[in-house]
């Protein structure tokens, strides 16, 4: 070995994927996206659900003013108060 060819620079090895961005960060970008996509909308329909009437009819903000449970209130029908069952269906075949 000479004295040239032992103090010759190394050569640098290229970083893993040639120095471009890593697959893996495109997936994971993907993914975070698809998850805005998906529960988005449901978080906008639940806060949209806790919204006082004067809020939901104004312009949208993500957060209600003043966050209430009255909206629930109604939601809830007894078996009794809706007819029976049988009145029910043949009513809604006609």
């Amino acid at each position: 070995m000479t004295a040239a060819s032992a103090s010759a620079p190394a050569l640098a090895r290229p970083a893993p994927g040639g120095g471009r961005t890593s697959p893996n960060l495109w997936i994971y970008v993907l993914l975070v996206g698809g998850l805005v996509l998906m529960v988005g909308p449901f978080l906008w329909m639940l806060l949209g659900s806790i919204k006082p009437q004067a809020d939901f009819l104004r312009a949208p903000t993500l957060m209600p003013s003043t966050p209430t449970t009255d909206n629930y209130s109604g939601s809830s029908i007894s078996s009794t108060s809706r007819g029976s069952s049988s009145t029910r269906r043949s009513s809604r075949w006609r």
